[in-house]
Parts: structure tokens; C-alpha cells; sequence
């Protein structure tokens, strides 16, 4: 972390940043596109401003970001930085700004979802890489509770039958779905996170709880798989903690110690867990979501389906992108809502050439952030990724990279890692910096 402004104390400096910090998560995490839509707001739905159609949380990052850098340095002195330590966010940066160019020169197309669902998800990066800390240890309490709020909302939602927020598909109302919706909106984005939640916390991201706590949360946390209705992400999550397990059981047949609370504590926990997984068994908890698995009212055939699109398309369409006329009406010929793989959805979308281009970038940025985390997080992300490949994800507007990141860096993130170092910078050395008399903060 960076010294402080002269003539400011360092209290005051990094208590507004941790606010404003704060602040934007909390909006990431409880203003969901169906709360906008109730709230009048057309954020995915037709109609309305182009301030409607950016998320809350994005002006407040890029401000946050904004007044972090104008109160510690110069922009261009943080640029130079950034290009030093984070290449890989920079060459994301490079991509996403060729892929709107595309969008807006050549495609002519709306290209606010490219800005929260990527570009959001980078001021996060850099806001959180500056967290340090006791502001880091507020804040994963503050996301472990927004976590835990979401799953007792999905509990409460899935045995009432009552929903917080009407579950909504663009301007159609879900009326007959069963899976709970909670605070972060479609339920496949609440399985993601919560499963990717499971994992940050069975890799040891749950360090800022009571020890008791860590291990009743990751309870809790598999069940709200449940109720959010996820398969995937529930399957890949239990695959996961498997593979967890026996590494950890084959390190203690090869003399790793353990402390003798914590093994009495596994003992007595796992035939209890065992019983209460019969009895939620036997009072039908499992069921609904069994019945999925049995009858998946045409996701799989939907998968395999998005693959046709292809066959109506010549070669310079693939590698150009197509009209999106021609999608959407082969997509209602078809049956698709919507075109279950965001890779996919890209190709068919902007074309092969610049989705090549853009995935490049974006492996780029992912490795950045795995080289901020602590052992784990790169399967985590990796397994964000797998269970984001099974549906429209990331190919529409959505807050739910963005929010993965902030779990990911907040609890996860290498204690000696931190974001460019930003020099000290008197007001005198910053209007000689600008060379137009003018200063920074």
C-alpha cells in the first residue's frame, strides 16, 4: 500500500477508499438486473437512457479507482505501473477496446454489455489489489455475509414458494420456476457463485470467520446449491471438494500433522452430516432438483442444437460474425432462448477472428489474477470458467465475473501481493508532472 498524501491522515485516506470500496461491493452484490427492472430501470430491457443500461456498481468503481489514483499520483505515473506488474490486464484491456471498436465501426451493434461484464470486473481487479490488511479483513466479512444473506433468501424462496425479487427473462416473467433467485438474480448465476463461494472456503478463503463458522458455511453453502438448482455447478463442486479430500487424506498418510480438535471435530461431523443428509432425502429436498437430472426440459438438447447454427452460415460469416437476424430468426426456428455456451455465443456473435483475439486477451487477464491468489485459486477460476461454458454467461450483460473476482481477491489473494506502486506526489511535483499548472487531486 502506498504512503500517504501529504497533509492527510493516513486514517482518513484509506477509511474513504475502504468506504467507497465497500460501497461497491455491496451494490454488486444486491442490485441484481431484475431489481433494476422493478425499480423502473431499463437496464436489459428496451427503452430508457444509456445511463440506464450500465450497472450502479461500474460508475462507482471507475470512481472509486478514479479518486484512489488522483489522491496518490498521477494517471500517467499509474499507467507506466500497471503496464510493469500487470501485463496481462493490460493486453485484456488491449482486446476489449479492439472488440468494441469492432462492435461499434463495424457491427454497428450495443456494445454496453462488453463494459459490466469485462470491463467492470478489471476496475475491481485493480480497486481490490489495493485493499490491504484490517480493510481486507471488513471486507470478506462484509462478502461473507452478502453470501450468507443470499443463501437464507434462496432457503426461504425455496420452501415458501414466495420470491424477494420476480424472477424475469428480459421482460418475461418466470412464474413456473422452481429455483430460487435471491439477491444476485437468474438462479445459474447464483449456483456459480455459491459453488465457487464452496470452494474459496474449502481452500482455506474463509480465514476472516470463527473457526466453528467456516465449516457450518460450507453446509449451508452445498445446500443453496440445491435450492439455486445449479447441476453443473453443483457436480463440478462436489468433484472438486472430492478431489480436495483425498489429496489432503494422502498428505496425512504421508505424515502431515493435524491437531487432534480439529480430527474430533471431522469425526464426530460426518456420520451427523450423513443423517441429515438421509432425512433431507427422505423429506424430499433432493427431489426437485433429482428431477432435473431426469428431465431437463430440453437444456441438453438445446446444447447440442446451438451447434445447427452453423450450418446456415458461410465461412466469411463465421470468421466475421453474421447478421444477427439471421441468428435470431435460425434461433426461433429452433426453439433457443439462447445459445447455451458463451464461447459459442461469441463466434456466432462477433465472429471467430476477433472472439480468438478477445479469449486470448481474456486467458491473459485470468492468469494476472491467478498470480494474485494464493494455492487454489486457479481452480477455482478454473472451474468458474467450466461451469460458465454451459450457458449464455459471459456472451450477456451480467455483474457475475465481476463479483466472482471480488470473492476471489478479497479472500484469496496472496498476502504480499498488492496493485502498482504509486509513488507520493506533492501537489507542487504534480503540476510540474502536468505541465499545465493544474493539480491532480
Amino acid at each position: 500500500m502506498t504512503n500517504p498524501v501529504p497533509g492527510s491522515t493516513p486514517s482518513r485516506q484509506s477509511g474513504v477508499f475502504e468506504l467507497l470500496t465497500g460501497l461497491v461491493l455491496v451494490l454488486l452484490f444486491t442490485i441484481s438486473a431484475m431489481l433494476l427492472f422493478q425499480l423502473g430501470i431499463h437496464y436489459e430491457s428496451p427503452g430508457g437512457s444509456a445511463l440506464h443500461k450500465i450497472h450502479p456498481a461500474t460508475f462507482l468503481a471507475v470512481f472509486t479507482l478514479g479518486v484512489f489514483i488522483l489522491r496518490h499520483s498521477h494517471p500517467l505515473v499509474y499507467a507506466n505501473d500497471l503496464m510493469k506488474q500487470h501485463k496481462g490486464t493490460l493486453v485484456f484491456l488491449l482486446c476489449w477496446c479492439l472488440l468494441l471498436s469492432y462492435l461499434i465501426l463495424v457491427q454497428k451493434q450495443p456494445f454496453t454489455p462488453l463494459i459490466d461484464t469485462f470491463l467492470m470486473p478489471v476496475f475491481v481487479f485493480l480497486i481490490l489489489l489495493q485493499v490491504q490488511g484490517g480493510s481486507r479483513h471488513k471486507l470478506a466479512l462484509l462478502l461473507h455475509g452478502l453470501m450468507f444473506l443470499n443463501a437464507a433468501i434462496g432457503y426461504y424462496e425455496f420452501f415458501s414458494g414466495a420470491r424477494l425479487i420476480p424472477l424475469m427473462a428480459g421482460e418475461l416473467l418466470l412464474a413456473d420456476e422452481w429455483r430460487s433467485s435471491a439477491l444476485f438474480g437468474h438462479p445459474l448465476m447464483n449456483a456459480s457463485l455459491t459453488g465457487s463461494y464452496l470452494l474459496i472456503l474449502a481452500f482455506g478463503g474463509g480465514k476472516d470467520l470463527p473457526p466453528l463458522l467456516r465449516p457450518l458455511m460450507m453446509i449451508m453453502t452445498l445446500g443453496a446449491l440445491v435450492v439455486f438448482g445449479g447441476r453443473v455447478s453443483l457436480v463440478l463442486s462436489l468433484l472438486v471438494l472430492a478431489l480436495l479430500g483425498m489429496a489432503t487424506l494422502a498428505a496425512l498418510a504421508g505424515g502431515l500433522r493435524f491437531g487432534l480438535g480439529g480430527a474430533m471435530l471431522v469425526v464426530a461431523a460426518v456420520p451427523v452430516l450423513a443423517l441429515a443428509g438421509f432425512f433431507l432425502l427422505e423429506a424430499g429436498f433432493f427431489d426437485q432438483l433429482m428431477q432435473r437430472f431426469a428431465d431437463d426440459k430440453g437444456s441438453a438438447a438445446a446444447r447440442f442444437a446451438m451447434f445447427d447454427l452453423f450450418q446456415v452460415l458461410n465461412w466469411r460469416d463465421i470468421l466475421l460474425g453474421p447478421d444477427p437476424g439471421i441468428i435470431a430468426t435460425q434461433m426461433k426456428l429452433q426453439g433457443l432462448v439462447g445459445i447455451e455456451s458463451f464461447w459459442i455465443a461469441f463466434v456466432l456473435s462477433y465472429g471467430l477472428i476477433i472472439s480468438a483475439v478477445f479469449f486470448t486477451g481474456l486467458i491473459f487477464f485470468l492468469a494476472d489474477v491467478a498470480g494474485a491468489l494464493r494455492a487454489g485459486g486457479g481452480l477455482i477460476i478454473l472451474y468458474y470458467m467450466l461451469v460458465a461454458s454451459t450457458s449464455v454467461s459471459l456472451s450477456a450483460k451480467v455483474t457475475n465475473f465481476g463479483m466472482f473476482l471480488a470473492l476471489l481477491l478479497v479472500m484469496m489473494r496472496r498476502e504480499r501481493t498488492a496493485g502498482p506502486q504509486i509513488p507520493v506526489r506533492s501537489p507542487a511535483s504534480a503540476r510540474a508532472a502536468d505541465g499545465r499548472g493544474c493539480t491532480w487531486v
